[in-house]
C-alpha cells in the first residue's frame, strides 16, 4: 500500500514543468495537506498553463469568459473537521483522488514581482480545497473554485475539500484558497523562476519515497508576564501544551500562527534599526514557532504604535516590521481561548418541565400545546422574554476552569440568585439541564452549568428575564 501522496505535474507551456518547479509544487501541496491533518495517501493533479489555457478551461467548464490565476476542481464536499477516508480511495491505486489544480504561469509571473522569499519557517499553514481526479480535468458540472472568486461548485460530494476544515471554523482572516494558490505561485517564481529553458514534463515516480515537508508543531508566546505553549498533535489539532485536556478553541492558535508567518511578508519599517527607538533593545514579549524538523524561529516584540507592534526576528535584528493585531493576540489569557460549551435550545416543543428557584421559593412551568402554564394558569405572555432567551442561550466567557476550593463561594454560587432546571428531550433522548446563577462580575454574572464545575460568565442582559422572574415571581 502506498504511504505517500502522488502529485503528478504536467504543463502545456514551455519550461514550466522543470525539476525545480515540480519539486516545489509537490512540497507545497504536501505542506498544505499536512497542515490540514490529511494523512491518508492522496492524489492531486496539477496543470501548469498560460492565460489562454486557463481562459479556455474557464469558458469550457464554468462559462466564465476570462482568465484567472488559479482554478481548483475538488472531488469532495466535506463538513468542517471531516477528511476523506479509505473508502474514498481508488481501488486500483489505493490513493484518494482529491482533485485537480490549474495555474496560469503568466499570472504567477505578474503576481510574484517584488515579493520576497518566504522565511525559513514560513511554509507552515497553507490550505486549499485541492481536489484531484486520477487523470485530466473534470467535465462540466463538477465543482470548481477560482483563486479570485472561490465560486461555488459541486464535485462528486460537492464544492469544498480538506482545506475547509480549519478556516470555516476559525478561523483565518485570509481566504484560504487564495493563500494556497498565490503562495504556490509566488514560491514558484521566487524560488524556481519562470522563463527557464524548456524541459520535458517531469512525472513523479510513485515508487520513490518523498521527503516529508516541515510543518509547525509548537507555538510559544509570551506577553512579558504570562507564557502560553501550544502543540500540534498527530491528528492535526492544536492543544494547550501545559494541559492537553483543556478545551482549547484552536482558532486562536491558528490565527496567531498565521499572523506570525505573515510577518516577513509585510513591508519593513526599517532595515537599519536602532532597536531602542522601537522598544526592542530589551524586549520581554516574544513568539516562537518550531516545525517538525525542530527548526525554531523567534520574533521579539517591542513598542506599540497605531494598533501595531514593532517586531524583529532573532538573527535579523536590523529589520523591523510593524505587525497589526499581534499584541492583542498574545495578550489573551488561556481562559479567553476556551471553546465554550453549547447550551441546549429549550422550547415549548422539547421541554417537559422548567423549574425556577431562588432561595426557598420555587415554581414549575409546564408547556402545553405551545403555551406555558404554572399551577394550571396560562402564563405564556409573562414568559415571553424568558422563553425567547431559553431558545438562544450562550455563555460569554470562562471565569475559572477546574476551580479551587472556595472559588464557587467567591463567585456567589454558594447562595445563587437563581437556579433554572429543565427536563427536556433531544433526538428522542431525555436530558436534564441546570443553570446556577451566582454573583455579578463586570457586565455579567458567574454561572455553572449542570455537573460541570467550571465557572463561566453569562451577560447580565441575557440573564435579566430569569433573574427578574426569580425575584418577583409570577403575578
Amino acid at each position: 500500500m502506498r504511504k505517500t501522496h502522488y502529485i503528478p505535474v504536467t504543463a502545456d507551456v514551455p519550461g514550466a514543468a522543470g525539476d525545480a518547479n515540480c519539486a516545489l509544487i509537490r512540497r507545497t501541496i504536501r505542506t498544505a495537506l499536512a497542515a490540514e491533518g490529511v494523512t491518508a495517501p492522496c492524489e492531486v493533479d496539477v496543470l501548469l498553463t498560460d492565460d489562454e489555457g486557463i481562459h479556455r478551461i474557464n469558458l469550457d467548464m464554468r462559462q466564465v469568459d476570462r482568465p484567472t490565476d488559479v482554478l481548483s476542481f475538488p472531488e469532495f464536499d466535506l463538513a468542517p473537521g471531516e477528511h476523506p477516508g479509505p473508502e474514498d480511495a481508488d481501488p486500483g491505486t489505493g490513493l484518494i483522488p482529491l482533485g485537480d489544480m490549474v495555474l496560469s504561469m503568466e499570472r504567477v509571473s505578474a503576481q510574484a514581482k517584488g515579493v520576497r522569499p518566504l522565511p525559513a519557517a514560513g511554509a507552515g499553514v497553507l490550505s486549499d480545497p485541492l481536489g484531484a481526479a486520477p487523470a485530466g480535468l473534470r467535465p462540466p458540472g463538477r465543482g470548481t473554485h477560482e483563486g479570485a472568486d472561490a465560486g461555488p461548485g459541486g464535485g462528486r460530494h460537492g464544492p469544498a475539500g480538506p482545506g475547509a476544515v480549519i478556516h470555516d471554523q476559525r478561523r483565518f482572516a485570509m481566504k484560504t484558497r487564495n493563500l494556497c494558490a498565490l503562495l504556490l505561485a509566488l514560491m514558484l517564481l521566487a524560488l524556481a523562476g519562470c522563463g527557464q529553458k524548456e524541459q520535458p514534463t517531469q512525472p513523479e515516480n510513485p515508487d520513490v519515497p518523498q521527503e516529508e515537508a516541515a510543518v509547525p508543531v509548537r507555538l510559544v508566546c509570551s506577553n512579558g508576564s504570562t507564557t502560553l505553549r501550544f502543540s500540534r498533535e498527530e491528528d492535526g489539532h492544536w492543544l494547550w501544551a501545559d494541559d492537553k485536556t483543556f478545551p482549547l478553541d484552536e482558532s486562536y492558535a491558528l490565527t496567531l500562527l498565521e499572523t506570525v508567518q505573515g510577518i516577513e511578508h509585510l513591508p519593513p519599517v526599517t532595515n537599519s534599526a536602532q532597536l531602542a527607538d522601537y522598544g526592542l533593545d530589551s524586549p520581554t514579549k516574544y513568539v516562537t514557532v518550531t516545525d517538525s524538523q525542530d527548526t525554531s524561529v523567534t520574533y521579539r516584540l517591542g513598542s506599540e504604535s497605531d494598533g501595531s507592534v514593532y517586531v524583529y526576528r532573532e538573527g535579523a535584528e536590523a529589520t523591523v516590521y510593524a505587525v497589526p493585531d499581534l499584541l492583542g493576540q498574545i495578550g489573551r489569557s488561556i481562559y479567553d481561548m476556551m471553546a465554550l460549551p453549547e447550551l441546549p435550545q429549550l422550547t415549548a416543543e422539547n421541554v417537559q418541565t422548567l423549574t425556577v428557584a431562588a432561595g426557598d421559593v420555587s415554581f414549575t412551568l409546564t408547556p402545553a400545546e405551545g403555551a406555558w402554564t404554572a399551577d394550571g394558569r396560562d402564563v405564556t405572555d409573562q414568559l415571553a422574554d424568558l422563553t425567547a432567551w431559553l431558545g438562544d442561550m450562550h455563555l460569554a466567557a470562562c471565569v475559572d476552569w477546574r476551580p479551587s476550593a472556595g472559588a464557587a463561594a467567591l463567585c456567589g454560587l454558594d447562595q445563587p440568585g437563581a437556579v433554572l432546571t429543565a427536563e427536556y428531550t433531544h433526538n428522542g433522548v431525555q436530558h436534564s439541564f441546570t443553570l446556577t446563577v451566582g454573583g455579578q462580575r463586570g457586565a455579567g454574572y458567574c454561572v455553572t452549568v449542570s455537573d460541570d464545575d467550571t465557572i463561566y460568565l453569562m451577560s447580565a442582559e441575557a440573564l435579566a428575564p430569569l433573574l427578574t422572574l426569580a425575584q418577583t415571581g409570577l403575578a
